[in-house]
């Protein structure tokens, strides 16, 4: 298999910046895996370990919920905690949408 063909079956990491939103939705490769999430700038970032190839995709439902305020009892899967300068700490969760 040549390098390019190699290349185009690869994996990729793939950085979506988050909206200042309490939920919002992501439309993913199919084969998709949540690798972290971090404070990048002024804005919550979040990395995906992702197949550029993969066509089918899955709407992907991120919560965010700073420390403090309620949380659902199923907020989803947990992916990390983001801290800022300023004190402010955000948990952010993940759940497919149905």
């Amino acid at each position: 298999m040549t390098a390019k063909a190699l290349g185009q079956h690869m994996k990729r990491i793939w950085k979506y910046p988050l909206a200042a939103a309490d939920q919002q939705r992501l439309s993913l490769p199919l084969n998709h895996r949540m690798l972290s999430a971090q404070l990048q700038g002024n804005e919550i970032c979040i990395w995906v370990l992702v197949h550029p190839g993969d066509g089918t995709r899955l709407d992907v439902e991120i919560r965010i919920y700073k420390t403090g305020n309620p949380v659902p009892d199923d907020p989803g899967t947990f992916l990390a905690t983001v801290q800022d300068p300023q004190g402010l700490v955000w948990h952010v969760f993940y759940a497919p949408m149905v």
